[in-house]
């Protein structure tokens, strides 16, 4: 699943920042791209903002590469379903360091 957003360099996302202290924001969605660049799914974002963070997860963040573009992306590590299951309910969750 693609993370999707704002791509913002350093000055545009201290100034988003400052933006939603000033408004105390309750919620922001901010996930680093490079050292260069984040995305800020605050506001035209995906269901992926939502992916939780878990001492046991069960999807990593890698960067996929197309052409000159980089994708940010959610990709599952590991899914069981058992007979009859079916992946309605199920949750995806990254850690801190993926």
């Amino acid at each position: 699943m693609e993370y999707v957003g704002e791509v913002l360099d350093p000055k545009q996302f201290r100034k988003r920042a400052k933006q939603f202290a000033r408004e105390d924001a309750k919620h922001f969605y901010f996930m680093a791209l490079s050292a260069e660049y984040c995305i800020d799914a605050s506001h035209k974002g995906n269901i992926s903002r939502f992916i939780n963070h878990s001492c046991e997860p069960n999807a990593e963040t890698q960067k996929v590469h197309m052409n000159s573009i980089v994708i940010l992306a959610f990709v599952a590590t590991m899914f069981f379903l058992g007979s009859g299951q079916s992946m309605e309910n199920s949750e995806l969750a990254s850690s801190a360091s993926s």
